[in-house]
């Protein structure tokens, strides 16, 4: 039996751990590698295995962020790179399962072996996150670009869309009205994760792997709302895909994003729109847009077992998903 050892990651692995994550054969990119490993030393650091020679030969990834859960302020983290030697697997894999199912990991995007893992374990897999998919006009133009492997498009740089209201382009977070200090649904859902300037501009405005682009709307009655796209190629065809999406106050500010989502698709060409949500209200919106809707699993730790079937807010950009398109 080979030694080994589970430890928390810290900067002198780095080189270590980035030929590992490149050696297992990973799709991504050297860019995605680095952006993950700049944050592998926060609050909740990535969690590796070691051989006896010092050598990584396992390793699960944190994005860490911050929640406001069951009414208390707390970090957590979405796990995604999870990976460890097949010889490692028969007397090193439940100390490593154990290692990372800790109360605070989230994990979305469920293979076969881990949804069973997790029901053995008791977590909360969550039923009320589906992935949405809208056609628009422009699809047969994107079955032909598939045909001819062209590469997705760059986005038209426009500073305003109007639909319904009017959207402006953001250049830095601090142009959106951001209400509870980042928790747009703390008052609606028992699971909310944050949206605040830091998040924002780390997560798409400054963000080295893609480049994304940031709209919001605000009026003088406290109204506010956000919403993130990047084309895509999803199977292939060209996708704008809404990324990540918040809003607070007026019923109709949804409606007023998906209304203006649609509308830069058409001016990019672009005939699907794809996105992710798990509210109440969001599948409410959705369905009325969106014609193809599939699960899109989701697992919480079982001490966050929920009061309600609407208690948390889920989207692309949480966790890995949006990096995988």
């Amino acid at each position: 039996m080979n030694k080994f050892e589970i430890i928390k990651y810290n900067s002198s692995y780095k080189e270590k751990l980035f030929l590992y994550l490149k050696r297992i054969g990973s799709n991504n990119s050297d860019k995605y590698i680095e952006y993950c490993l700049s944050r592998s030393e926060d609050e909740i650091p990535a969690i590796i295995v070691v051989d006896e020679s010092d050598n990584v030969v396992g390793c699960q990834l944190f994005f860490t962020t911050e929640a406001f859960v069951k009414g208390e302020q707390r970090a957590v983290a979405w796990g995604h790179e999870t990976y460890l030697n097949e010889e490692y697997r028969s007397y090193a894999g439940l100390e490593f399962v154990i290692a990372i199912n800790c109360d605070y990991i989230m994990g979305i995007g469920l293979s076969d072996i881990n949804r069973k893992l997790q029901k053995k374990l008791k977590n909360v897999i969550v039923d009320t996150a589906f992935n949405y998919f809208y056609i628009d006009i422009f699809f047969p133009w994107g079955i032909v670009k598939k045909l001819f492997k062209t590469p997705p498009p760059s986005l038209k740089n426009i500073e305003s869309v109007k639909a319904k209201v009017t959207f402006n382009l953001v250049h830095d977070a601090s142009e959106i009205i951001i209400p509870n200090n980042g928790f747009w649904f703390k008052h609606k859902i028992e699971y909310d994760i944050i949206r605040d300037q830091n998040f924002i501009n780390y997560r798409f405005i400054n963000n080295s792997v893609y480049n994304y682009s940031v709209y919001e709307y605000h009026n003088d009655n406290g109204d506010s709302c956000y919403f993130v796209v990047r084309p895509i190629l999803f199977r292939g065809i060209p996708t704008l895909l809404l990324v990540d999406y918040r809003y607070i106050g007026d019923e109709r500010l949804l409606d007023y994003i998906l209304a203006c989502v649609k509308k830069i698709a058409r001016k990019n060409q672009i005939g699907v729109i794809q996105t992710t949500g798990a509210m109440k209200d969001v599948e409410n919106a959705f369905e009325s847009l969106f014609c193809i809707k599939r699960p899109a699993e989701c697992v919480i730790h079982k001490s966050l077992k929920p009061k309600s079937s609407d208690y948390i807010s889920i989207t692309p950009a949480d966790s890995d998903v949006d990096f995988n398109r």
